[in-house]
């Protein structure tokens, strides 16, 4: 599973983006990659081991531009609540930044798509119960997702 993680990782071009201070949008040819690539990506998030799953999310953030919701969807199903991902300090700096680019940028997404709102207090929650600062500051501020 790890190595699949990482081999659609970086084919995606989430990578290309730490190597520069560029980082690259993903176009209308990522959308086939985007679509075949997120039920492999799901699995390999199951097994819940940060590693894994930390490529999962990258990728996903990554791809997110092609389609918000459905990114949004897919990380929250990859974050498990009862999984140590949150817990792991790598994944705040992607996750916490990628929450409030949504908040900034797609608030109908994350404020009245129903699975959008869903989607985004799980991930929140998720974060906020392993104690993450970030998390717990970004549910205070915008506590009306949790209405």
């Amino acid at each position: 599973m790890e190595s699949s993680a990482s081999q659609i990782y970086f084919a995606s071009g989430a990578f290309d983006g730490k190597r520069s201070d560029f980082v690259p949008a993903p176009d209308a040819s990522h959308e086939r990659f985007a679509v075949l690539a997120l039920p492999v990506l799901l699995t390999c998030a199951r097994t819940k081991v940060a590693p894994i799953v930390h490529h999962v999310v990258e990728t996903l953030v990554f791809l997110a531009p092609l389609n918000e919701r459905r990114a949004l969807l897919a990380i929250a199903e990859a974050i498990a609540a009862d999984g140590v991902y949150a817990y792991d300090p790598l994944s705040s700096n992607v996750v916490i930044p990628y929450l409030k680019r949504r908040l900034a940028e797609h608030r109908q997404l994350v404020l009245l798509d129903e699975g959008g709102v869903a989607a985004f207090r799980k991930i929140l929650a998720a974060f906020a119960s392993a104690g993450n600062e970030s998390a717990l500051e970004l549910a205070f501020t915008f506590a009306d997702v949790f209405r």
